[in-house]
């Protein structure tokens, strides 16, 4: 063992020590498919944990689903890969859905992070075929829902 594993071991264990072993691994939560309506609570810039890809994320609450009243207030996070122009036309896609502008550069897609937060859509859960990842989430024209996010009153309809 080197003297990098070594402090990295004394770190560990002054960081966590017997706390380790109590810790549960993380779970992705499965949703099935669904159509709902999501309220953006966050939106940042980051990059995957797994591949360090650069990424934009929301962070939504579910506020009504087709699936059941069980998911209400339940969590979802969507991606958006931006590394690729087809990531990007995914992104622009998105974004017009959302009645947004398409970003046309690094600053544009900074500014999305606040222009995000707030908005009530509409969309569609859908299982993911890689195991182990959260659904994905199909944005369509019109989706934006207005009277949501001025806190109208009254029965929505998904």
């Amino acid at each position: 063992m080197d003297m990098e594993e070594k402090e990295i071991m004394a770190e560990l264990e002054q960081q966590f020590g017997a706390e380790l072993a109590t810790i549960p691994a993380r779970t992705v939560e499965t949703l099935p498919r669904m159509r709902a309506v999501f309220r953006i609570t966050n939106a940042y810039l980051n990059r995957s944990g797994a591949s360090g890809r650069k990424q934009l994320t929301i962070e939504t609450d579910i506020i009504e689903s087709d699936a059941g009243a069980e998911f209400v207030g339940k969590t979802y996070k969507k991606n958006w890969g931006l590394e690729t122009v087809e990531n990007i036309q995914w992104l622009k896609k998105d974004m017009r859905c959302l009645e947004l502008g398409e970003p046309a550069d690094a600053k544009d897609i900074a500014a999305l992070c606040g222009q995000l937060v707030g908005i009530c859509f509409s969309g569609q859960l859908v299982p993911n075929t890689e195991e182990g990842f959260p659904p994905n989430c199909f944005i369509n024209p019109g989706a934006r829902r207005h009277e949501l996010e001025m806190g109208a009153k009254g029965g929505t309809s998904l």
